[in-house]
């Protein structure tokens, strides 16, 4: 489901530009789509 992977992505992206939370989640899904 790369679909559900690259969603979960522009919302970490979209919520660590407004508050800096999901660095992490945001590398996470980065490495996950990357493979």
């Amino acid at each position: 489901m790369p679909w559900l992977a690259g969603t979960a992505l522009i919302h970490s992206l979209a919520v660590t530009e407004r508050r800096g939370i999901f660095k992490s989640w945001t590398f996470y899904w980065l490495s996950l789509l990357s493979l």
